[in-house]
């Protein structure tokens, strides 16, 4: 088997993989999709946070409840 000496050889050609403006698309809305899923757990975790010691703030303890009950 004779191999070309131009460097025109179609298996050489077809290792290399085409990087063409649809895969950069694809690969731009990908990451925008993985940030903007990330802020959102982000958003949703603090409001979270935020609501838990809310709740703890507002509610009143058990220990409360039952010092309520003794005095009536």
């Amino acid at each position: 088997m004779v191999i070309p000496s131009n460097g025109s050889s179609h298996y050489r050609h077809s290792r290399t993989p085409k990087y063409n403006w649809r895969i950069f698309v694809l690969e731009f809305l990908h990451g925008i999709l993985t940030v903007a899923w990330y802020v959102v757990a982000l958003v949703e975790m603090s409001m979270l946070i935020g609501l838990t010691r809310l709740g703890e703030a507002v509610a009143p303890s058990s220990d409360d409840l039952s010092e309520d009950v003794g005095r009536h």
